[in-house]
């Protein structure tokens, strides 16, 4: 039996028809291979190449309260975003953080809510842990505004400095609305604050109702400088000029 089908096997490739039918078989069969090896090797590429800034440096509430407890140790920045709307800045804050004497710069994440919970709740452990309310969103900024709107006419005529134009939004249902997105707060030992600032950080914190020296240093709600028209080299130019200094006019 082995030796016929042997027979039948030898002749069928001795049959230009079988081998026609053999090489259609490979032809389509690399065709259809071609399409997932491209988007594999593209999707590795991309991949390797997407900055992971802020999915290495996100921060909760809990994380950032603690660190402005223990500011006198070491000063630090949050970038408040509503959702995936900073991705235009990722670049430029990464290529900041290479730089010395960087101030560390976290991502905070303001739409995580109550209202936004079928965005977030694939991972109920991690919904938790960033999630935000409006009180926690009203302390920052209550303890925020009123340096913002200093540093904003401080910036008029200024070109050590990122225009700065944009108003506070009036507060809606949601936590997200109380802040900009993005507002760049640079948070920083007492010493280290102009005098003029030192005592408007300090508000009564709607979490606990007790006040609350939150050490607010300076406030931007524009970041990019303009004075290139690639973004991350706008984002780098106006966070080099961010944290010149908090010397007022400086």
């Amino acid at each position: 039996m082995r030796k016929l089908l042997d027979k039948i096997w030898d002749w069928m490739k001795s049959t230009a028809w079988f081998q026609v039918v053999i090489l259609v078989g490979v032809v389509v069969a690399v065709v259809l291979c071609i399409s997932p090896i491209t988007k594999g090797i593209q999707g590795a590429i991309s991949n390797a190449e997407r900055v992971k800034y802020f999915e290495y440096h996100r921060i909760s509430y809990n994380e950032t309260m603690e660190k402005i407890d223990n500011i006198e140790n070491n000063e630090f920045a949050v970038l408040f975003v509503s959702g995936n709307g900073a991705s235009t800045y990722e670049q430029g804050i990464d290529d900041y953080e290479g730089s010395s004497k960087a101030v560390p710069i976290y991502i905070f994440n303001t739409a995580v809510s109550d209202e936004n919970k079928t965005d977030y709740n694939a991972d109920e452990a991690w919904y938790n842990y960033y999630k935000v309310t409006t009180q926690m969103m009203t302390g920052f900024r209550n303890a925020s505004l009123d340096i913002y709107n200093t540093w904003k006419s401080s910036t008029v005529d200024n070109d050590k400095e990122v225009s700065q134009t944009s108003e506070y939004p009036d507060p809606a249902s949601d936590p997200a609305s109380l802040l900009n997105s993005p507002t760049l707060v640079w948070f920083r030992k007492t010493a280290n604050i102009d005098d003029s600032l030192k005592t408007k950080s300090t508000v009564l914190n709607p979490v606990d109702n007790a006040e609350k020296d939150y050490h607010v240093a300076k406030v931007y709600l524009t970041i990019q400088d303009s004075s290139s028209e690639k973004d991350n080299i706008r984002t780098l130019q106006g966070l080099q000029k961010f944290f010149h200094s908090s010397i007022i006019g400086a």
